[in-house]
């Protein structure tokens, strides 16, 4: 794919996801839509100390569609470089609303829920 439609399929994917993107930042957590090869899309976090969050669907990749997203998973990696070692900590849920999303994240951050 050349530079041009790359990055007309990334300001789709991130404008797809606006709402969680902006949920997700103004929670102290700076979020990127990204494509982790293959065009699998994902949201990206990256957090203090280099460590990264990716955010997809409940069972696979991010879905390019926002309707057709379903559920969440969140898995916290050590370093970008250290994707295929596997995740420290990951967590899912069928439920895909934007409510179900930051509780997620706070389980596999290991910040107790209040």
């Amino acid at each position: 794919m050349d530079t041009d439609r790359m990055d007309e399929a990334m300001a789709y994917g991130t404008a797809q996801y606006a709402d969680v993107i902006a949920h997700l930042n103004e929670a102290g957590l700076p979020t990127v839509f990204t494509q982790t090869g293959g065009m699998c899309a994902a949201l990206e976090v990256t957090l203090e100390g280099g460590q990264t969050l990716l955010i997809t669907d409940g069972e696979d990749t991010l879905s390019w569609e926002r309707e057709d997203h379903q559920g969440w998973s969140v898995g916290r990696y050590p370093h970008e470089s250290e994707y295929d070692d596997g995740p420290l900590a990951f967590e899912s849920t069928d439920d895909g609303s934007l409510p179900a999303l930051l509780p997620l994240v706070r389980t596999v951050l290991g910040v107790p829920q209040t």
